[in-house]
């Protein structure tokens, strides 16, 4: 007997720093896999982080090259000394 795989229709990302690297992390391997599929998502519903993974993901550019940018930014430089605003994000790029 096979099973049918259901399509996963809405999805949730939260925010957080960490917890958005995380979440990318989760839909990357999701989508690699073919777990996820980005054409069936409907709705998308995400805070801070979050919201610029699902804005990444939806404007379709390729998954790899997001990783890559992800984890290859320096993020030393970005953010110093345990603060880090938006502005100094923008200046320091």
């Amino acid at each position: 007997m096979e099973i049918a795989q259901r399509k996963i229709k809405h999805i949730v990302v939260s925010g957080g720093s960490v917890w958005g690297f995380s979440s990318f992390g989760i839909l990357f391997q999701s989508i690699t896999t073919g777990f996820l599929h980005m054409d069936d998502i409907q709705t998308m519903h995400c805070t801070s982080a979050g919201s610029i993974i699902c804005v990444m993901l939806s404007l379709k550019i390729d998954h790899n090259l997001l990783k890559e940018y992800i984890i290859q930014r320096p993020w030393e430089t970005v953010c110093k000394k345990n603060r880090c605003s938006v502005l100094e994000i923008f200046d320091n790029r």
